[in-house]
């Protein structure tokens, strides 16, 4: 059965995910609702963990890119104006 509670304590720790190695994941913070199992070996798109209401956060390789503009404005170049 499963039953939703209100949360009522919480702590934070530090911890590394990792396997044969270790990397820096960049994410949001928050509160971890759900981690794969022990020896799951996690690809590139797939739920890496899932944060506050279940919010997934996706394994992507390569570098965190800078945030977009989101001035509403067309971009230039090809496809844009």
């Amino acid at each position: 059965m499963v039953a939703r509670r209100l949360l009522v304590s919480q702590a934070s720790v530090p911890a590394t995910l990792g396997y044969a190695g270790s990397y820096t994941v960049a994410g949001h913070g928050g509160t971890l609702t759900w981690l794969p199992g022990p020896g799951r070996v996690i690809g590139q798109g797939q739920v890496l963990y899932r944060v506050g209401n279940g919010t997934p956060v996706v394994l992507l390789y390569g570098r965190v890119p800078a945030p977009a503009s989101l001035s509403g404005s067309p971009a230039s170049g090809p496809g844009g104006s």
